[in-house]
């Protein structure tokens, strides 16, 4: 049996499509959540949840 874990990025900004990264990354670090590696210049932002997951944020 698999037991996911009761948070991920995904839940916490729901879809970003129309949202602003950079309010998604406040809400992240507000949730525990690591940015690993950020890149505005080559649009690439990297989130890492409390469980280790790493997620792409983009536009």
């Amino acid at each position: 049996m698999i037991i996911l874990p009761r948070f991920s990025l995904a839940a916490c900004c729901g879809r970003l499509g129309g949202v602003a990264v950079r309010g998604a990354k406040l809400r992240l670090v507000k949730a525990d959540c690591e940015i690993v590696k950020d890149q505005p210049d080559f649009p690439r932002c990297y989130g890492k949840d409390p469980y280790g997951l790493i997620y792409n944020l983009t536009n």
